[in-house]
């Protein structure tokens, strides 16, 4: 997740990817604890993004068990951390999913351009693994990942922002 202009921060907006690191360390610690609501979600399917000459490339879909072998690229910060890839596969401890390649970076752009690059998979919100040059983006069927963006208001906050958090909004949502 890139980092937040501090007008952002200090509007008490502040957008969370469910689950991750990531997430969380973007919630100034100072209002962590502080009584949130949630102003806005999106949600969506979830694609697999490999090189355009991939042999998988032309596949409608892709099953999470059909890739357990393949290399993938491990970017915690900025797609699903294979441990929790590993999780939801429910497959042996250790087994499947390799890393190629750990990218400590949270540009999703980057990431994606790497998968492109074919220095390993990468699974990331439809919308972003969408028109990466040199890469094709599979939907993942099975199982059904979904990627949800939050964004959170602190206690305190209007329910309807206006301005440029209203259009960080409008945004989030296409």
């Amino acid at each position: 997740m890139p980092a937040l202009p501090h007008r952002l921060v200090e509007r008490g907006l502040v957008p969370r990817r469910t689950g991750t690191p990531a997430a969380r360390a973007a919630i100034p610690a100072s209002s962590a604890r502080r009584p949130r609501s949630t102003a806005s979600t999106s949600s969506g399917t979830s694609a697999v993004v490999l090189p355009a000459s991939h042999p998988l490339a032309g596949r409608s879909g892709l099953r999470l068990d059909d890739l357990v072998d393949a290399r993938w690229l491990d970017a915690p910060a900025a797609g699903l951390p294979l441990d929790q890839l590993r999780g939801v596969h429910g497959g042996p401890a250790g087994r499947g999913f390799r890393t190629a390649l750990r990218y400590e970076g949270t540009d999703t752009r980057t990431l994606a351009a790497l998968a492109a690059a074919g220095h390993g998979l990468a699974l990331l919100p439809a919308p972003v693994a969408a028109d990466v040059p040199g890469a094709t983006a599979v939907p993942l069927v099975t199982p059904r990942l979904v990627h949800r963006t939050e964004l959170l208001l602190l206690a305190g906050s209007r329910t309807e922002p206006t301005g440029p958090v209203a259009e960080f909004i409008r945004r989030l949502k296409s």
